[in-house]
């Protein structure tokens, strides 16, 4: 609970510089990501669907070698507080409450005890209308698709005010949407990017004033 009382606290702090590592690569609609946890906390995203439900124990257990160490541990925010699953071995996990997944679009901090790669397996999203609905107040999101681009490249709504935040390792870096454009952003560090673009395989916070609906379209194929 005190873990979960820490992560929620620093929510509401903005410092450093966006770090997570991952790499896609895709044949066709199928594909995998490697994304790289350091040791200590990573705020990570699962873009490819992984057959049948993207629930944890598919999500990291997808192909050999992929399982987290006995006592990793994946805190996923419910809007208030997080939600954990501590890995118990075996492809299985201890969870604090129901029992969740992470599908394309959402967000999970995960806590190791020593670096690793994890890989995620599965179908890379594709359509014209995937929608992902943000509430308004504070929530982890990501790209549905394994894209990195700069947020107003890919659709990514805003107004005015609206605000992200890059875990760093450390803390986090922010962007203040200047206006609603989603191009135009006001960044915490000023010797980071003046865009916040997050890197494939990595979600982010976003605290919005009002909900709105994140929709793209997105092929694999010219």
């Amino acid at each position: 609970m005190r873990t979960k009382t820490l992560l929620l606290a620093a929510v509401l702090s903005a410092a450093g510089v966006a770090s997570s590592l991952a790499a896609v690569y895709s044949v066709n609609a199928v594909g995998y990501i490697n994304v790289n946890l350091a040791a200590g906390y990573t705020l990570i995203a699962n873009q490819l669907n992984a057959s049948p439900t993207n629930s944890l124990e598919v999500v990291f257990g997808g192909i050999s070698g992929n399982v987290l160490d006995v006592g990793d541990t994946v805190f996923k925010f419910n809007g208030i507080t997080f939600d954990s699953a501590i890995y118990a071995g075996g492809g299985t996990f201890i969870y604090s409450g129901n029992p969740f997944g992470l599908a394309p679009g959402e967000g999970a901090f995960v806590q190791t005890g020593t670096a690793k790669t994890v890989t995620f397996v599965g179908e890379v999203p594709q359509g014209t209308a995937l929608l992902l609905t943000m509430p308004a107040g504070y929530s982890i999101v990501s790209s549905i698709v394994p894209q990195s681009l700069p947020l107003g490249d890919i659709g990514f709504p805003v107004q005015a005010g609206d605000t992200v935040f890059f875990y760093t390792g450390t803390g986090f870096d922010s962007w203040i949407a200047a206006d609603a454009t989603a191009q135009v952003w006001l960044p915490s560090n000023p010797n980071g990017p003046a865009k916040p673009t997050p890197a494939v395989g990595q979600s982010f916070f976003v605290q919005r004033g009002a909900a709105a609906p994140w929709t793209r379209d997105f092929s694999v194929n010219p």
